[in-house]
């Protein structure tokens, strides 16, 4: 018989002779962590050690190599994808000199926006292809491919050209590098996972602070192309990345049978269908697609703005400014979000309200207020970006993140492409950017209001449990196969990850 039962807030499963126990899942608030799971099974054994468990959330030479490396990962890809907007800028000059097409600025602004959309839309595929592969193989691939994109890059001659290498190449080739550096973190942390995550996420903001000032630098001494090919050498530090990303087999369990028969087991499946019958992710989700139109316009614009209405403070210095303050956003946030009292949607719903705001407020600031609304900008980024992933193990668990991440990952393209050309053209049309920050500030603070209902569905899903463990010693008996089950169905819903 499978007992289910509360035990201190806990929910702990046992069970006696060749039954099978499931992993069941402790919530605190919003946090879900997994328990000891034993299966017996003929002659199938799977168990975790206490030894096993003191590999998570341990800081060895390892572990401490894989945070390093996916920060680096984070740092790279995004450093540069954040400071298109100084690349953006020559480019510009050097295509409007070389031939004259109706539309530039938002053809220009494109190839950063295809970037930026492969990164996330092929994430979903990044994931699928690491669970069939391993993630080292799949992050060393991503890293290859971005060498080879942004080093064609510097070869381009048109702008077709430069869509198919820095648009289409490089942007496949950080995705495949991307989703497997969050994907190892969940491998070896468990409780440290916010502050894990806020130290990997602030990769990308250090580099943000660095890259602007760079890139002006390498252009004006090395034009265009020569900074493109410097660029790629960046970008092979990837590869490098990627050899420290050994998986931990044992972090859902360590089998008692041979790594391979494991991986076979792990791969049967291609895409989980519990992620979709999963209400409260997917609301989630969706949320978040909604939020991120407009979100990487102030990357891309900030400069030309900043030079359009003179402002005192060069545009590389204001996107400098949104990077060192969304790394003290990311190390400020990571440490809160581990505190078991502290809702991370709640922390989310926060950032985006403050990211819209301020989004807005750029259309009536310059010079002294501008870096101001900058700082903001990059503060409450820091916020939103630390929590994605602590927030999708919460919401899924370490066994469906994976796929759970790429999927969402997946969603954000579309708003995060579309929202810098519609900016480009809109500044076309109208010869400021006032419009385009407007816009780009209103989806934030719709995002916001909908995380209303996301947090009422989280609270009637605690009240739920909360009654339903009332009940949990009433069994009734299964006709026919003389075992027994609970009353309570939604333990079986828990456990399978299905709300």
């Amino acid at each position: 018989m499978v007992n289910i039962c509360e035990s201190n807030g806990k929910l702990v499963s046992n069970g006696t002779n060749s039954e099978k126990q499931v992993i069941m899942k402790q919530s605190n608030g919003n946090h879900c962590t997994d328990f000891v799971a034993k299966v017996n099974k003929s002659d199938d054994v799977w168990e975790t050690t206490n030894v096993e468990q003191n590999k998570i959330d341990s800081f060895t030479i390892h572990t401490c190599a894989i945070v390093i490396a996916s920060a680096t990962i984070n740092g790279t890809i995004f450093g540069v994808v954040n400071s298109f907007g100084v690349l953006y800028v020559y480019l510009l000059e050097k295509f409007s000199a070389q031939q004259k097409v109706q539309f530039l600025e938002p053809l220009i602004a494109g190839v950063g926006s295809v970037c930026v959309g492969l990164i996330f839309f092929c994430s979903i595929f990044a994931s699928l292809l690491t669970d069939r592969f391993g993630i080292q193989r799949i992050c060393f691939v991503g890293g290859l491919l971005a060498t080879v994109g942004m080093y064609s890059s510097s070869l381009s001659t048109n702008l077709t050209q430069l869509y198919i290498t820095y648009g289409i190449i490089l942007g496949l080739g950080a995705s495949l590098s991307y989703a497997p550096s969050l994907v190892i973190l969940g491998h070896y942390f468990k409780r440290r996972l916010g502050l894990v995550n806020g130290l990997v996420t602030a990769g990308s903001a250090v580099f943000t602070v660095i890259m602007p000032i760079m890139l002006k630098m390498l252009i004006e001494s090395k034009g265009i192309n020569g900074t493109l090919e410097y660029l790629s050498l960046l970008m092979s530090v990837l590869m490098v990345c990627a050899l420290t990303f050994k998986e931990n087999l044992s972090f859902n369990g360590k089998p008692k049978v041979t790594n391979e028969e494991v991986v076979k087991c792990k791969r049967k499946g291609l895409m989980k269908s519990s992620l979709y019958k999963n209400k409260l992710y997917i609301l989630w989700a969706i949320t978040i697609l909604l939020s991120l139109f407009g979100y990487f316009v102030p990357f891309f614009h900030l400069v030309k703005h900043a030079n359009d209405v003179h402002s005192e403070f060069k545009g590389e210095i204001l996107v400098t400014c949104i990077g060192a303050f969304s790394c003290l956003g990311r190390f400020i946030t990571g440490p809160i979000a581990d505190i078991s009292n502290v809702n991370r949607i709640i922390l989310q719903q926060i950032a985006f309200c403050s990211i819209g705001l301020l989004t807005i407020s750029i259309t009536i600031a310059n010079s002294f207020g501008l870096l101001l609304i900058c700082c903001g900008l990059g503060l409450f980024d820091g916020c939103f970006i630390s929590i994605l992933g602590p927030i999708a193990f919460d919401l899924v668990g370490p066994e469906n993140a994976s796929q759970a991440i790429g999927l969402l990952l997946c969603f954000c393209s579309l708003p995060l492409t579309v929202g810098p050309p519609i900016a480009a053209y809109l500044y076309d049309v109208n010869g400021n950017y006032n419009l385009a920050f407007v816009l780009s500030g209103i989806p934030p603070l719709i995002g916001a209001f909908l995380m209303i209902f996301i947090l009422k569905l989280q609270r009637n899903i605690r009240q739920k449990v909360k009654l339903s463990y009332e009940d949990t010693n009433a069994y009734k008996s299964v006709s026919g196969n003389g075992l027994k089950e609970t009353n309570n169905k939604l333990c079986v819903t828990l456990v399978n990850n299905d709300v």
